[in-house]
């Protein structure tokens, strides 16, 4: 690469020449950060994201990742569900027992009398 005298305009305008973009893939609009160094100045290139673009990218993975939790907390309500309808028959069995046990003892009532 040859080093080249660049002038700047009346705008304050710096010409990148022509080998420089083609290496470093500079195109029309890309965006620089100017930096001032000791004896002259540096410019980066800088990546501005495109709003809808980016907008666009994080819906999908929000959308993404809603559906991924509403897929775990279906998982995790039907293993709850087993869980519970296994409890439920178990409650369900020892009161079935303890109805038995009361059956067979007499009802106690209790008067009052005022």
């Amino acid at each position: 690469m040859e080093t080249e005298l660049v002038k700047m305009s009346p705008k304050g305008q710096l010409v990148v020449p022509e080998d420089i973009r083609d290496k470093e893939g500079f195109e029309v609009g890309d965006r620089f950060m100017s930096f001032p160094i000791k004896g002259g100045v540096l410019f980066k290139k800088i990546k501005i994201p495109d709003k809808k673009a980016e907008f666009e990218r994080l819906s999908k993975e929000s959308a993404r990742k809603t559906i991924e939790r509403l897929k775990r907390v279906k998982i995790i309500n039907l293993r709850i569900g087993d869980k519970t309808k296994k409890l439920l028959t178990e409650v369900s069995e020892e009161m079935e027992d303890i109805f038995k046990a009361l059956q067979i003892q007499k009802p106690v009532i209790l008067e009052t009398k005022i």
